[in-house]
C-alpha cells in the first residue's frame, strides 16, 4: 500500500470523526433538553402549577420519548385539576409500558372512582387470566432480556447432556435441558405479546362527558346505551370517523373517533 494510500485513508478516517462529533454533541444536548423540560415540569408540579406542568411534559412527548413516570406524572397532574378521564388514560399508558407499576395502579384505582360507568367485567377464562399474569410480570425490555438469558443457559444445557460422558449426568441434564426448552418458549411467547400489545393501539378512554353509543356508524341509527368520560373501551373496529367498540362486560356499538382518545 503507497503513503499516498494510507495518507487517503487517514484523512477519510478523520473526516467520518469530525462529521460524527456535531451529531453527538447534538444528541447529548437533546438529550439535556429533555431532562430540563422534565426538571421544569416537576418543579411547576410542586408549586401546584399543574397546567404549567403539563405543557413540559407534553413538549417532552413531542419529541417521541416517553417513559412510564413520565405518564404517571402526567396522569398525577391532570388528577390534581380533577380531570379524571385524562388521568386515566396516563395512568393506562404507563401501565402498558411498565404492567407492574404500583403506583400508577394505585393512583388509576383512585381516579376511577370519580368516574359515572361502574362496569361488571365479564369472567375470564382460567387459561387466559394465568397467561396475561405472566405477561404482566415483566415490561417488554425486561422479558426480552430475560429471553435471551433462559436461550443462553437452554444452550448451556444443551452442549453439556451432549459432551456429558456419565449417564446419570446426561439424564440430569436432558430433564434440565426439557424444563428449560419451555421456560425458554414462554420467555419468549410472553416477549412477543408484550411487545405486540405495544405496537397495537386497540384501546380507547371516552373524554367527552357523556356519549350515546349507537348500533351503526351513523347518527341516525338506533341508540344502545350511554357511556362517560374516563370510561375505558376496546376499539373493534374503524369506519371513517367511528369505532367499534366493546366494554368490559362484553357489550358493543359504535362512537365517534372525537369523544374518546385512542392509546
Amino acid at each position: 500500500m503507497s503513503v499516498m494510500k494510507i495518507k487517503n485513508i487517514f484523512f477519510l478516517s478523520f473526516l467520518m470523526i469530525f462529521a460524527l462529533l456535531p451529531a453527538k454533541a447534538q444528541n447529548e444536548s437533546g438529550q439535556t433538553s429533555l431532562e430540563d423540560l422534565l426538571v421544569k415540569g416537576n418543579a411547576y408540579y410542586n408549586e401546584n402549577k399543574y397546567d404549567t406542568a403539563i405543557i413540559f411534559y407534553r413538549e417532552i412527548l413531542k419529541s417521541g420519548k416517553e417513559s412510564a413516570t413520565l405518564y404517571y406524572n402526567m396522569g398525577n397532574a391532570f388528577y390534581k385539576l380533577n380531570d379524571y378521564a385524562m388521568a386515566i388514560l396516563n395512568y393506562e399508558k404507563a401501565l402498558k409500558l411498565k404492567p407492574n407499576y404500583d403506583y400508577a395502579k394505585q393512583n388509576l384505582e383512585m381516579a376511577r372512582l370519580h368516574t359515572s360507568d361502574k362496569i361488571e367485567p365479564m369472567p375470564e377464562l382460567f387459561l387466559s387470566k394465568w397467561w396475561k399474569n405472566i405477561v404482566n410480570l415483566f415490561d417488554a425490555r425486561q422479558w426480552t432480556t430475560l429471553s435471551l438469558v433462559l436461550f443462553a443457559v437452554l444452550l448451556i444445557f444443551a452442549f453439556c447432556y451432549f459432551t456429558a460422558r456419565n449417564r446419570s449426568l446426561k439424564k440430569t441434564m436432558f430433564f434440565a435441558f426439557v424444563i428449560m426448552l419451555v421456560l425458554t418458549i414462554i420467555g419468549f411467547r410472553a416477549s412477543h405479546s408484550r411487545n405486540e400489545y405495544l405496537s397495537t393501539h386497540n384501546e380507547a378512554i371516552i373524554i367527552v362527558p357523556t356519549t350515546i353509543v349507537k348500533s351503526a356508524p351513523a347518527n341516525n341509527s338506533v341508540d344502545k346505551f350511554v357511556l362517560h368520560e374516563g370510561t375505558k373501551v376496546e376499539i373493534q373496529e374503524v369506519v371513517d370517523d367511528w369505532y367499534k367498540i366493546k366494554i368490559a362486560n362484553g357489550s358493543n356499538g359504535w362512537l365517534p373517533v372525537d369523544n374518546m382518545v385512542r392509546f
